[in-house]
């Protein structure tokens, strides 16, 4: 079954926005790099510049039907926007848990730019200030941006 999505939904799909925007710039190409297709677990996107090292927890938008194994194609009971709401929650824990375990990474989280994301974004942008945490939006069309919580704060 092929999958026909808009850009920027998905994780491969932001990887590739990312990626494109990120090789690019100061950070270069990822020195590692999580698996999609096979949803390795992990750092899903390291970048590295001299002695700084980014860590970015990428999410894609949840899709209304089962993308594997025997249901594919069914409809999910839960809906996108529930869905995604945990998965915000699981990467945003997830970077605090390396936060933890190495505070000499930089971190940011990866989301299209769809709703609820930046909604929930918003909502920890205090949080998210005193971490230093970031997050690279991709839109419809993949264009990539990033936003500090530092700078939503007014720089507090």
């Amino acid at each position: 079954m092929q999958r026909v999505r808009p850009a920027s939904r998905d994780e491969i799909s932001f990887r590739s926005s990312r990626n494109r925007r990120l090789e690019g710039s100061w950070w270069g190409e990822p020195v590692q790099e999580a698996d999609a297709n096979t949803r390795e677990h992990g750092a899903d996107l390291i970048f590295q510049k001299d002695s700084r090292r980014l860590r970015i927890e990428v999410k894609g938008y949840p899709s209304d039907k089962y993308m594997h194994g025997a249901k594919q194609g069914q409809p999910k009971r839960t809906k996108p926007t529930t869905q995604a709401r945990h998965w915000f929650a699981e990467a945003f824990f997830g970077l605090a848990k390396a936060m933890s375990k190495d505070q000499a990474l930089d971190f940011a989280l990866g989301l299209p730019k769809i709703e609820p994301f930046p909604k929930l974004w918003a909502e920890i942008k205090w949080v998210a200030s005193k971490m230093n945490l970031g997050c690279y939006f991709v839109s419809e069309n993949g264009e990539v941006k990033y936003e500090s919580a530092s700078n939503m704060m007014g720089g507090r």
